[in-house]
């Protein structure tokens, strides 16, 4: 008989092997030339996440509005299901999420990093030893789940700047910026005048001369698409490149593909650009699977592009994800129970206990935190005798407000009752009485402060007098004080840690786990 976490393990192998279908089929519905143009301006817009992924979330939005569960073709935002709800924003009841392939990673500590052998893997939680290196390396993959803001309700985004161009216009910058990045990789720009003088095409990349050169008897945008165009040929098909040399087909529609993307990140009218179908070149490439070709170039493209984007100072059309908060797509393998993690599954949250968390968890449930009770104090206009603006430093404050959150997570999942609602306010109404307990004790208020007056028992020393604070800016301090509980609970993990070292106990992975993260 299976157990539970056998089980599990053979669920998620299953939705695995689906994933795998649905990539393989849409990698392959990739049927014309226009149709690869328009996976790469999709992938423009979803530029931090792979291509598979990018293709992925294509495939299954595209079915779900067929079904009519969106009312776009495209979608815009997507993110996990808690960050919609760090966001303001919660998922729609019987909105189907759309599944992607997220990274799971592993530690290895070793105390030789140039000896392959010396790598061990480090069990949950475990800290490496003294003088040991630290690398994190992709150990599988899972199924994870992203909806698209249109599968959701709540709070509005904020919108940023778009770029916006005149016909045949070339982005502000963005010729400029490709032209630092060309010399930056020890490469002349050269503008020529006609076409004679790069043999007849656009652009020329020389790498014997390290040369660029772009025809400037054509309009602005022309001229900025083919030197994005020559800068994709020097980052991705030098010398060392034998695979793109030897088949020539692949460097061209590589680059060529670049250039598109870098175009529709600033917004360019990219409907003339003209690639070759890639199955053309993909098929004919010896000992390869069609498919795995196309995946691969795919993700050097999207890759590729990033790097540029990254680097210039331009207006830029707005990536997918909605937040700034860690990439969606990657885990530690700690993180994982015997059913994988659930920071992306519906469902209600857990319970979260201050005492018991690790200083990076730490961290993001303060910012978790502080971002709703930011909310919540705005929206139901909730004055400092309720919430003052430092309840961070009263840790009955923090406590209450904790729960007060968690029951508003779960009151509004959408796999609750309708009632689930009315039943938090009633709790709300309740918890707001207690709030003005805690403030009223404390001595906290709108515009002062002073530490939580401790009551000295019986053969105890006596408790530090308490002086009012003035508070000047409550952001900074929220800051400052994150950053220093964060500090202490980190150098009292690395405390403990280090008795366990000094007790000699075995703490070491399985050794049959270890391995070098570098591959070798």
């Amino acid at each position: 008989m299976a157990t539970k976490q056998e089980e599990a393990r053979q669920a998620r192998e299953a939705k695995l092997d689906e994933l795998h279908d649905k990539l393989t089929g849409a990698v392959e519905r990739l049927v014309t030339g226009d149709d690869w143009a328009d996976a790469l301006r999709f992938a423009a817009k979803f530029r931090s996440r792979s291509f598979n992924n990018v293709l992925l979330i294509w495939e299954q939005h595209q079915a779900a509005f067929e079904q009519g569960r969106v009312p776009e073709p495209f979608p815009t935002y997507v993110a996990g299901y808690k960050q919609w709800q760090q966001l303001g924003r919660q998922v729609g009841k019987g909105q189907a999420g759309y599944q992607i392939l997220a990274p799971v990673t592993g530690r290895f500590a070793s105390a030789n990093p140039s000896d392959p052998a010396s790598w061990r893997r480090l069990n949950r939680g475990e800290k490496p030893k003294p003088g040991e290196t630290v690398r994190s390396k992709m150990v599988g993959v899972r199924p994870a789940y992203v909806w698209d803001v249109s599968q959701t309700t709540g709070d509005p985004l904020p919108t940023k700047p778009e770029p916006r161009l005149l016909t045949g216009e070339a982005p502000e910058g963005l010729r400029e910026g490709l032209a630092e990045r060309i010399g930056s990789e020890g490469f002349e720009l050269l503008w020529v005048p006609h076409e004679g003088m790069v043999g007849g095409a656009n652009g020329l990349t020389n790498f014997e001369t390290r040369q660029v050169a772009v025809r400037t008897n054509m309009d602005d945008a022309a001229q900025v698409k083919t030197e994005g165009h020559e800068l994709a040929h020097v980052l991705m098909h030098g010398p060392d490149q034998e695979e793109a040399r030897r088949h020539r087909g692949i460097g061209e529609v590589e680059a060529e593909s670049v250039a598109l993307m870098i175009g529709a990140a600033h917004g360019m009218d990219t409907s003339e650009y003209t690639i070759p179908y890639v199955a053309g070149w993909a098929a004919v490439v010896d000992g390869k699977n069609p498919v795995e070709v196309v995946q691969a170039a795919g993700e050097r493209i999207r890759k590729t592009a990033i790097d540029i984007l990254d680097g210039l100072d331009t207006i830029q059309v707005s990536d997918t994800t909605p937040s700034d908060s860690p990439d969606p797509e990657e885990w530690e393998d700690e993180d994982f129970g015997p059913t994988g993690p659930d920071d992306d599954a519906p469902g209600p949250p857990r319970p979260v206990n201050w005492n018991l968390l690790l200083a990076h968890d730490l961290q993001q449930e303060w910012l978790a935190l502080n971002r709703w009770v930011e909310w919540v104090r705005r929206e139901y206009a909730l004055p400092a005798s309720v919430i003052p603006p430092l309840w961070h430093r009263h840790p009955a404050l923090k406590w209450e407000l904790s729960a007060l959150h968690l029951h508003w997570l779960a009151a509004y999942d959408p796999e609750q009752d309708a009632s689930a609602a009315i039943g938090w306010h009633r709790d709300f109404a309740a918890a707001r009485q207690r709030l003005r307990d805690w403030v009223a004790a404390s001595g906290t208020r709108l515009d002062r402060d002073r530490p939580d007056r401790q009551t000295a028992w019986p053969g105890e020393p006596p408790a530090p007098p308490v002086e009012d604070i003035p508070i000047t800016n409550r952001r900074e301090d929220f800051v400052a004080f994150v950053i220093e509980q964060v500090a202490r609970r980190k150098a009292a993990e690395d405390a403990f840690f280090a008795r366990l070292d000094d007790t000699d106990l075995d703490i070491d992975a399985d050794p049959d786990e270890g391995a070098d993260p570098e591959g070798g």
